[in-house]
Order: C-alpha cells, then structure tokens, then sequence
C-alpha cells in the first residue's frame, strides 16, 4: 500500500504539493508542475501617474492693478499665502492668470513683481465653497499648499516653478507653472530627464500643469506659432516660499 505524506510547503518555489512515496508519480507529478507553474521573480510594481487632462485654467484678470478696486478673495488670500512664506510684492502688481477646480479642490496661479523688480509666479491649492467671487470664479476658502519662484534677469524668456503638494486627500501631486514673457511665444514644451515631452499651450503667456507621478521636468521649451523653439527657461523644483 502507497503512503501518502501530508502537504507541506516548499518555500523556495512558493508552493504546496503532496511528497508521494511512488518514485513514479513523484517524478511526473513534479514534471508537470514544472512545466505548467513558475515561480515569480519580479515584483509588482506601482502604475506610473502622468499629466492629468483637466479644465483649461480661466484667464479672468490678465492687467495688474486691474482688480485693485475690487479685489477677489483669491486673490487676496493667495497674495497672503506667498507672503506668509517671504514674498514681497509690488502693492498692485499682483494679478491671478489661473483658477481651476481639481477634484474637490480649487488650484490659482498669481504673478507678481517684487520691489527689487524680481518677476514672480505663485501657486496655490486650497478648500473652496462653491460660491462665485467678484471675478466669476469660484471663492478660495484658504491655501493650503503651494508656493511661489522669482527670477530676478531682466532678460529672461520667462519664469517657471514646479512644487511637490499634496490635495485636501492626502494625495501628492505636481503642480507646474510658468510665465513666459516673449511676445511671439505660443506653448510650451516641458523637457523631462526620461525624454518623453510634454506639449501645452500658453493662456495669456502662462501656463498651469497638474502631474499626480513622481516625474520633474528640467526645462521649458518656449515655442511660436510656427512651433519653432525661442528658447529654453530652468523649471526648478521650487520649495514652498
């Protein structure tokens, strides 16, 4: 009579299998587990994020001063924002080129000129109450994660950020930004260190990018019309103030 031993597991294979006591059946047993299971050598890996497809950013006030006389609360709130972290800014240099909702949260691009005639964008992403401000847009409840770049050349072809934050979920995500100051410039090309690139048009000369991977661009590729490069900006990682 055969005896059968109980199941044990093998850990050098990740499997269970009867030890039988027929060198016959052993041996086949083990040919056809051979031939139809093998062990996993790699181990899974996260699904890379990419640039997220989301609502064109509304260019509701383009002049600076021109909402000195009525300000909106984003604008107010966020020109705070980048002050609570060392901005100074030119009294009413500060005008908002961007507002977007994502998700559940409401994303605004600001620019401004400091004293020392440094040009500057910032960047901020906040809770919002779903009522109108006096721009149209959607109010800014509070900032809680952002940040603001300078640069100081007076012949520079434009002014670019890009901060690590993370949403009202806990979820982190890249927001890249920029403001381009050649007249003829019509997009924009982000220059990632992979070589894979990224192509997005300008809105009043600035641009607002979401990206939920772990990926920073290097440079800016400033394009005209005819898609021929300007020329190229730094998109630093930019920390928050």
């Amino acid at each position: 009579m055969r005896r059968i031993s109980v199941i044990q597991p093998d850990r050098r294979r990740g499997l269970s299998f009867a030890r039988i006591a027929a060198p016959g059946i052993f041996i086949g047993l083990m040919l056809l587990m051979s031939g139809c299971i093998r062990p996993s050598s790699s181990s899974p890996t996260a699904t890379p994020g990419g640039i997220i497809v989301m609502t064109p950013p509304i260019s509701n006030q383009t002049t600076p001063g021109v909402v000195a006389t009525n300000p909106s609360n984003n604008l107010i709130r966020m020109e705070a924002f980048v002050q609570s972290y060392g901005a100074q800014t030119v009294p009413g240099s500060t005008r908002v080129w961007a507002e977007t909702t994502y998700l559940q949260d409401l994303i605004v691009g600001i620019a401004f000129v400091t004293p020392s005639n440094a040009r500057c964008i910032g960047v901020g992403i906040g809770n919002h109450d779903g009522g109108q401000n006096a721009t149209g847009a959607i109010n800014l409840i509070n900032v809680f994660n952002g940040g603001f770049h300078c640069d100081a050349n007076p012949t520079a072809l434009g002014v670019a950020g890009q901060w690590l934050v993370t949403d009202s979920r806990g979820t982190p995500l890249i927001i890249l930004a920029g403001q381009v100051f050649a007249p003829n410039a019509q997009s924009v090309v982000l220059l990632y260190p992979t070589g894979t690139p990224y192509q997005t048009p300008l809105t009043s000369g600035n641009f607002i990018v979401l990206d939920d991977s772990l990926n920073f661009p290097t440079e800016v590729s400033i394009h005209d019309a005819t898609d021929v490069e300007i020329g190229r900006i730094a998109i630093p990682v930019s920390p928050q103030g």
